[in-house]
């Protein structure tokens, strides 16, 4: 197995999208799709095209496709090309830089324009009109000074001061950068203990490379040099593991997502003593939507979960510190669905086509702008099965997607503790065909939280500067920074209680 290792990639990264509709778009509309580029095509057809952040984004630009009364003929992300991914995030940050720039300018501006209207206001002047001129004095008597010589000392005294000013203005300029660069600086995210972070690339059991994130205890010095979607980030880059029987927490991402969809509550574990592996699902995540709705998608999700497993314990570089009887899971959204098939759930595929017919959601949007074969239910298979990991001793669930295939006996065969949390105010994952259904097939193995307020995003990590608002605003006065504190603490209070040393 490879561990070569990347870089890793910012949650807010988007992918490139083409959006066709049946139809040309009234220019009226435009200003809805703004960031898009569209373009009215010969055939009748509107072709949208442009960066998408996440599926909530999309599921965002396909409402307003619908509300517009517009058919939608097809929805297809392009191919990931790092190429043309990496310039699109460097464009969103490069305008962030812009916008700061022309407020920099405009101010250079003004204080330019300032300092010639004082110049202007405070000359000196006289009631009446009043010559001037300067002479000079030679043997022959008093000559007029040659003008050509006395404008370009006059200009070079008004020279000086414009020059002195620009002086103070670029101080000013160096002081606002200096103190940008001081508050990303004080403001890193930083852990009680030291905690060591690297990213990984192994492989599953049919060959498929993927990325993993990992977080964990060390005594190296930390440094607030990890660029994340949160900010700078105070780790230890790629240092040695402290620590015996050390447990093993592994995160599953929801769907668009990737290994820094909860960050924040990677970090709490680590500094809890924990090592903890996200992996980034392969063509489910934000830069590579490709495997989203095959009948590979949800099972292939479980397997590379399996698979991070299998390496943090026994290719890892600290494989030897982790206790293979310590091993939790945590999943959100369409990770909350992985890690239940992790646990022992055995979903019923078939029940979408017919779900979505009648109760449509987020995930029937989601599965109908791909094409997706769950939606036929004439499909012969519906993907390969899902195998539990006994290794995985108690999981916790955030807002889990395809809730309504889990039930009647679903998770009958689940039997090790579950922590469950549900959004109240969740339109995207709706409580009573999801999380509602888990809990009371769940019965006595679960504990169960509900959050006041939440929308389905608010379980993603608080965002930074750059986080793109479709996941980064909550509803009302929500506060996500608050109770992410609090829910971290829950989680580690729970895996501490069911993860104890044998």
């Amino acid at each position: 197995m490879s561990n070569k290792r990347n870089p890793i990639i910012d949650l807010s990264q988007p992918i490139v999208y083409q959006i066709r509709l049946k139809g040309h778009l009234s220019r009226q509309w435009a200003e809805w799709f703004e960031g898009l580029t569209i373009t009215l095509e010969e055939n009748g057809d509107t072709l949208l095209t442009g960066a998408v952040v996440d599926q909530a984004a999309l599921h965002g630009l396909l409402k307003k496709v619908r509300d517009l009364g517009m058919p939608l003929l097809s929805v297809n992300p392009n191919p990931v090309d790092v190429s043309i991914v990496k310039p699109v995030i460097r464009g969103k940050i490069m305008k962030e830089i812009m916008k700061w720039f022309r407020w920099v300018i405009i101010v250079m501006g003004i204080l330019i324009c300032g300092l010639a209207g004082f110049i202007v206001s405070t000359a000196t002047r006289t009631e009446h009109p009043v010559g001037f001129q300067i002479i000079q004095t030679t043997d022959a008597g008093l000559q007029p000074l040659d003008t050509s010589i006395a404008k370009p000392v006059i200009r070079g005294e008004i020279m000086k001061k414009i020059i002195k000013w620009f002086r103070w203005i670029l101080v000013v300029i160096g002081v606002l950068a200096c103190g940008l660069v001081g508050y990303a600086l004080l403001t890193a995210v930083r852990t009680e203990h030291p905690v060591g972070f690297q990213i990984i690339k192994i492989t599953d059991a049919d060959g498929h490379p993927f990325t993993v994130g990992v977080w964990y205890p060390t005594q190296a010095h930390p440094w607030p040099t990890t660029l994340s979607s949160v900010g700078l980030l105070d780790v230890a880059r790629n240092a040695p593991v402290s620590g015996r029987d050390l447990p093993l927490v592994v995160i599953s991402h929801g769907n668009g997502g990737g290994s820094a969809s909860h960050i924040d509550l990677a970090l709490a574990l680590a500094n809890a003593g924990y090592v903890v592996a996200a992996p980034m699902h392969t063509g489910d995540n934000y830069a590579d939507q490709s495997a989203v709705g095959s009948v590979t998608w949800l099972s292939r999700r479980t397997s590379e979960l399996h698979a991070t497993v299998d390496y943090m314990l026994k290719d890892w570089q600290g494989h030897d510190h982790i206790s293979p009887q310590r091993i939790g899971a945590f999943g959100f959204s369409a990770g909350g669905f992985t890690v239940l098939t992790a646990v022992g759930a055995q979903p019923d595929l078939r029940i979408i086509a017919k779900h979505c017919a009648e109760s449509p959601e987020f995930v029937c949007d989601l599965l109908g702008s791909v094409k997706s074969p769950y939606l036929n239910t004439d499909t012969p298979t519906m993907g390969d099965a899902f195998l539990p990991d006994l290794r995985i001793k108690a999981a916790v669930i955030a807002a889990p997607g395809l809730g309504f295939t889990m039930v009647p006996n679903g998770l009958d065969n689940v039997r090790v503790p579950i922590q469950l949390w549900g959004a109240e105010d969740d339109i995207n994952i709706p409580y009573a065909t999801n999380t509602k259904l888990v809990r009371e097939a769940l019965g006595s193995w679960v504990e169960f939280h509900s959050v006041p307020g939440a929308g389905h995003f608010s379980f993603l990590t608080p965002c930074g500067f750059l986080g793109p608002p479709a996941i980064c605003k909550d509803q009302g006065q929500f506060d996500r920074k608050a109770f992410h504190a609090d829910m971290n603490a829950s989680v580690i209070v729970f895996f501490e209680k069911n993860l104890k040393n044998p």
